[in-house]
């Protein structure tokens, strides 16, 4: 496939793979509006990327490694802030990235 052609391209492959690309992040952040906002920064960085895509593999994996790199960065990001805020106020009521309720304390 190749979506570096032109936006036509480019809008199939983005209609094609998106819910994919969207559980991915989910499956990561585990918050549905960080997990929108992670699969279109996804896309921007892959049109803005497209002539980078080698072609020697699927262009689904190379997108859905954006997500993956994406959800990961915007996970520790928001780890960072939520025991920041937590040292800040001595007490925490959010959960740590990667973490459940019962790890958490």
């Amino acid at each position: 496939m190749g979506f570096q052609d032109g936006l036509t391209d480019f809008g199939v492959f983005y209609e094609r793979t998106y819910r994919a690309a969207f559980r991915v992040a989910y499956g990561i952040v585990g918050e549905r509006g960080m997990a929108e906002d992670v699969t279109q920064d996804a896309y921007v960085d892959a049109y803005r990327q497209r002539g980078r895509f080698r072609g020697d593999g699927s262009p689904d994996a190379w997108l859905y490694r954006i997500v993956v790199n994406g959800a990961t960065s915007r996970g520790l990001r928001r780890d960072l802030l939520v025991r920041h805020r937590c040292v800040v106020l001595s007490r925490c009521t959010e959960r740590p990235f990667g973490t459940t309720r019962s790890s958490s304390g």
